[in-house]
């Protein structure tokens, strides 16, 4: 692979690039639109999220150039692989293709509320932005990464239907609370150390399940096996934390392939269990892609 290539797929953590796309499809399937968006909207929607992830892993890199610099944590800026400059050329540039992407997603949206597409897309650009700028010094970062993914879907919600649905809050605040604990395990990760200062926060990562299951509107049964994949999955990828030598950047990125089953959940228990198999391909491919660029 061309040198130039391998660092930018690298600068973009592209491996976890299929979460992004599962997240779409959930929000479709709690808006109960599974079956009707029509199909450029929801590539649209995949290419504009898509930028959007690209666009803030390019710009955390390169705001975090001095700090990982004075820490010897070996990414492509530090390396010399490839100037601060380019980084924020590029990341600016996919931010502003985004953009743009969300303007063709709201005149797609016809009689939708467009204007709430574009504002959710603005706000997202703006989390964007804050948690690269400030995520260092910010004790609150874990919760503004968090409100990064629920603005995506917040803003396939009201791209493929005419209101938010309480199914698509509830999904927002159960990927919030599973990403905030996610992004505070990750946040020492240079130190060799969870950022979870006690054991009994990872039993939050529980709590997404009890908000999807009480849910009157879904058939819990349909979703069953991918619950009990869940819970699998997530003793999986804490087991790392419980060794003498605790290996935080394999429960990191295993982790955040795990945000492909949460939404195969959802979907499952929305009735669409082929799109959940989907998602679970999603998952599997983000895994596999995780083995050829770094997930963190």
């Amino acid at each position: 692979m061309n040198m130039k290539l391998k660092t930018l797929l690298e600068l973009g953590r592209v491996s976890n690039l299929p979460t992004v796309f599962s997240n779409v499809l959930a929000a479709t399937a709690a808006s109960q639109m599974m079956a009707d968006v029509p199909l450029p909207m929801l590539f649209s929607l995949f290419l504009s999220m898509a930028l959007f992830y690209l666009a803030g892993m390019f710009l955390n890199d390169a705001y975090d150039a001095e700090f990982d610099r004075a820490h010897d944590i070996p990414r492509p800026i530090v390396l010399g692989k490839i100037s601060r400059s380019a980084v924020f050329t590029y990341g600016f540039s996919l931010m502003t293709l985004a953009l743009l992407g969300v303007l063709g997603v709201a005149f797609m949206a016809g009689d939708r509320p467009s204007l709430a597409v574009i504002v959710s897309g603005i706000l997202l650009a703006g989390a964007i932005l804050i948690y690269d700028m400030y995520h260092k010094q910010n004790p609150f970062s874990p919760f503004i990464m968090a409100l990064c993914r629920a603005l995506i879907y917040i803003l396939t919600g009201f791209a493929v239907s005419s209101h938010l649905s309480s199914d698509l809050f509830m999904i927002c605040i159960a990927i919030v609370i599973y990403l905030s604990i996610l992004t505070k395990i990750a946040k020492n990760e240079h130190l060799g150390k969870s950022g979870v200062s006690s054991r009994f926060w990872y039993l939050a990562l529980l709590l997404p399940l009890f908000l999807y299951f009480g849910n009157q509107n879904w058939d819990p049964s349909a979703a069953i096996p991918f619950l009990l994949f869940y819970l699998f999955w997530l003793g999986f990828a804490l087991w790392p934390l419980f060794q003498a030598k605790k290996a935080i950047g394999k429960t990191v990125v295993r982790l955040i392939a795990g945000i492909c089953i949460l939404d195969a959940i959802v979907i499952a228990g929305t009735g669409a269990p082929v799109f959940a198999l989907i998602s679970m391909g999603l998952f599997t491919a983000t895994l596999y892609l995780q083995r050829y660029a770094a997930g963190t």
